[in-house]
């Protein structure tokens, strides 16, 4: 492909504790001609922080860090870089959960039990300003 006829790839940042959850994403993610990891984090700080510097398209956080509370961190996301949008993949039921992350700022919720099958119909649709639910709450 000519340089002219490049896509432009959506920058993607990966917040999660989990080490092997960071590097199956990145792995994930990098093969797709339309979008590239910039950077990871593994907490509310860092990732706020590294959001702030990088400015991502999107923002992957997971549901549960550690004892931290991720719904501040959408919160703080909202707030520092209110252009990046927010996809939330977590272990917890989207009955429970989806709305909380909602109300808080997310603009999208997947189980990663549901993650092969809708991570990346989830990720398009958020980056393209839609709110994504892989099974919309009761």
């Amino acid at each position: 492909m000519a340089a002219s006829e490049a896509v432009a790839r959506s920058k993607v940042l990966i917040v999660d504790d989990n080490l092997l959850v960071r590097r199956t994403l990145t792995q994930l993610i990098n093969q797709r001609e339309d979008l590239v990891v910039c950077g990871h984090a593994s907490s509310v700080d860092e990732g706020t922080e590294t959001a702030v510097r990088l400015k991502p398209d999107l923002a992957i956080v997971d549901l549960t860090l550690g004892n931290e509370d991720s719904l501040q961190l959408i919160r703080q996301l909202r707030e520092c870089v209110p252009e990046t949008r927010i996809l939330v993949l977590s272990m917890h039921e989207e009955d429970v959960f989806a709305f909380p992350v909602l109300r808080a700022g997310a603009d999208g919720f997947v189980m990663k039990q549901k993650a092969a099958q809708h991570l990346f119909a989830a990720i398009h649709a958020v980056l393209a300003g839609q709110v994504y639910v892989s099974r919309p709450p009761r």
